[in-house]
């Protein structure tokens, strides 16, 4: 993409009246004009005294503005900067009775528009040039111009350095642009890495939170109990006899059951906690406030044991959980996760459907009991 082409303005800045037309013939005369010399001459000036050269462009300049006291020629440049049309050269003379002079004027300037070419237009008896640029400040070259000077010698200055600040600017606009262009790839590729963290936190099936960040979940919130502010409870659900689901149905209108089902989960707890799925028919809940559960879970019940319309059949199912509270924030996920098992397992026992809260005899699991769990073996 070729660099957006801004107008070459030229700022001329004397309190001597005479001189200023002296400027205007010579300057004149270039407006919209290649220049005296025409464009290949001036490209090869401009390679000479700068060491680069753009022959494609010629060096016409668009505008000349001329101000007799330094407090005009800020407010130019600040108006200049602010309608986004900059000048690309400054001629400013050394002494502008009885207001501010070139080298205050030329700092400011400098202040303003840092990439302006600023020509201090001096005689033998003033400042020295390395207190000129000290004073003006910037990394940017100073440019000198020593009385008295020829038409030609203006003609030049003029237009070899706003082709300079063309080739200049035209750089920094380039640079911007592949700066905005890595900026963007960078916050693509941020936002990329967030979504696979987050997409490695979830279950690609139900979208709900996986065993790995569920266990992140669950060490949270026993800080917070070991820090006294809360005290929360664990559910652990498992979907009644969905193995004969699927032996029934077939595995994709069981997939399609675990996907409702979630989502009915998802639904009734809401706010109340934070939901994954295990995997399997297994789920787990954590609920921050433990004197709640009881309700959430009889919710939860009632909800999921609602007919699924999936395709053409109509499944009746339902929902058995184990509950442990986490009251001291002590237990460890390994062993919450047991507690709750025992709790669950206890609850299929009882008949399903029910949610059970552990209880200190829930040491071990009855043995000869009919099971078809894969990970808790409690019966479903």
């Amino acid at each position: 993409m070729s660099p957006e082409r801004r107008p070459r303005r030229i700022l001329v800045v004397d309190d001597d009246p005479h001189v200023l037309d002296g400027y205007r013939r010579v300057l004149g005369s270039l407006v919209g004009q290649p220049g005296a010399d025409g464009p290949c001459d001036l490209a090869a000036l401009s390679q000479d005294l700068f060491g680069e050269s753009e022959p494609d462009e010629p060096p016409a300049i668009d505008d000349l503005v001329y101000c007799r006291q330094g407090e005009d020629a800020v407010l130019a440049v600040s108006t200049a900067m602010a309608e986004g049309r900059p000048f690309g050269v400054v001629f400013l003379d050394i002494r502008m009775p009885p207001g501010i002079d070139g080298l205050e004027t030329g700092r400011r300037i400098r202040a303003i528009d840092e990439h302006a070419n600023i020509v201090i237009v001096t005689g033998y008896s003033d400042h020295l040039p390395a207190a000129i640029d000290a004073a003006i400040g910037s990394d940017r070259p100073i440019f000198y111009m020593v009385k008295p000077f020829g038409p030609s010698e203006l003609t030049q200055m003029a237009t070899a350095l706003s082709q300079r600040w063309s080739a200049d600017l035209g750089r920094v606009q380039e640079l911007a642009r592949r700066v905005a262009e890595l900026e963007a790839l960078t916050a693509l590729l941020v936002a990329s890495e967030a979504r696979a963290r987050e997409n490695a936190r979830r279950d690609p099936m139900t979208d709900l939170l996986n065993r790995t960040a569920f266990t992140e979940c669950f060490a949270e919130e026993a800080a917070a109990a070991r820090a006294g502010f809360r005290t929360p409870a664990l559910l652990y659900l498992d979907i009644d006899r969905f193995k004969r689901v699927n032996d029934t149905y077939g595995h994709v209108t069981g997939d399609e059951l675990i996907q409702e089902f979630a989502r009915r989960l998802q639904h009734v707890v809401a706010e109340n906690g934070v939901t994954a799925r295990l995997g399997g028919d297994e789920f787990a809940v954590i609920c921050p406030d433990a004197s709640v559960v009881g309700a959430l879970a009889t919710r939860i019940i009632e909800t999921c044991r609602q007919p699924y319309p999936i395709g053409p059949h109509l499944i009746t199912s339902a929902v058995s959980i184990g509950m442990v509270t986490v009251d001291d924030g002590a237990l460890s996920f390994t062993e919450a996760m047991r507690r709750a098992d025992s709790a669950l397992y206890t609850a299929k026992a009882a008949g399903r459907g029910v949610a059970i809260p552990y209880e200190a005899e829930f040491t071990a699991r009855a043995t000869g009991c009919p099971s078809d769990a894969g990970q808790t073996g409690a019966p479903h």
